[in-house]
């Protein structure tokens, strides 16, 4: 509950046309504002409760004077119904219950693939394209994986087949198109190639 619903429910019961119920209301409101006395500390359901006894002690000593007593009443009953209806929504939800700690999981080591027992180094000149690694001869092509290079036991890079090629999917090929222009010149006849 917020101190508006306080304030909207003090407002609306001050509205009363018994003057002994209103200066019950209004002392009990300053209380509440002062954070002391009778009412300081009370919810908001406590709150209606403590008017209906006022309300109906008042009524059974014959003390609840208005100018139209059984309106007067029935609106009275009428607000504090709707005010009770209002405030049952409201009610705080239980609080939420400790999460139990879970023990911390270590991830599982990778599983070894068929790649782990490639070489994992790049030949720094062409005659190292062979070697024998983990007992296993491996060739080096310079034109695999989008010209990355990589470690195969098919060939070497004047081998490569591009038809056969290992480009990996969605990366871009680093090697350059070549720019061919296809041309007879007059003089020669031959095709000229500019690349």
């Amino acid at each position: 509950m917020t101190s508006q619903h306080f304030i909207n429910a003090y407002n609306a019961l001050k509205e009363a046309h018994s003057e002994e119920f209103r200066l019950q209301i209004l002392t009990w409101s300053r209380n509440w504002r002062a954070g002391m006395g009778e009412g300081a500390n009370w919810t908001i359901m406590q709150l209606l409760a403590k008017v209906d006894l006022e309300y109906t002690r008042l009524k059974n000593l014959g003390q609840w004077k208005s100018d139209d007593p059984d309106s007067q009443v029935i609106a009275l009953q009428a607000k504090v119904d709707t005010l009770t209806r209002t405030i049952s929504h409201f009610k705080k939800p239980p609080p939420p219950k400790p999460r139990p700690k879970e023990p911390i999981k270590t991830p599982a080591p990778p599983e070894k693939t068929k790649n782990d027992d490639r070489p994992s180094w790049t030949p720094k000149d062409d005659s190292k394209q062979i070697v024998t690694y983990k007992g296993t001869e491996w060739k080096y092509c310079k034109t695999c994986r989008n010209g990355d290079g990589a470690w195969n036991k098919t060939h070497v890079t004047s081998e490569h087949d591009s038809s056969k090629s290992t480009r990996i999917r969605g990366k871009k090929d680093k090697r350059q198109p070549l720019a061919v222009n296809v041309a007879k010149t007059e003089q020669t006849d031959q095709l000229d190639w500019d690349f």
